[in-house]
């Protein structure tokens, strides 16, 4: 969260933020316990949060798949990658 805070309004303006929220540190914890593989599906054109963190996100974890929803930003993850979601939450 914080590196993200850090891209949108930079520094010292990011050491603001309330919320510090460590999805590296999270996703290795639940990893730790033997969750199934994960797969990070990210806006093609996110005008938020770049990809290249998703990416990142998904290289952290062992087994992780990254894949870009084209033409979605920030906010259209879900509704363009329905399909997607559903194959997802169906396997076993």
């Amino acid at each position: 969260m914080l590196e993200m805070a850090r891209r949108n309004v930079g520094s010292p303006l990011c050491y603001l933020l309330r919320h510090r929220y460590d999805n590296f540190a999270a996703l290795r914890a639940i990893a730790a316990q033997g969750m199934p593989p994960l797969t990070i599906l990210h806006g093609e054109h996110d005008s938020f949060i770049p990809h290249q963190m998703g990416q990142a996100l998904a290289a952290a974890v062992p087994g992780s798949h990254f894949e870009l929803v084209p033409d979605a930003d920030h906010g259209d993850v879900a509704p363009l990658a329905t399909d997607k979601l559903r194959a997802l939450l169906a396997e076993p």
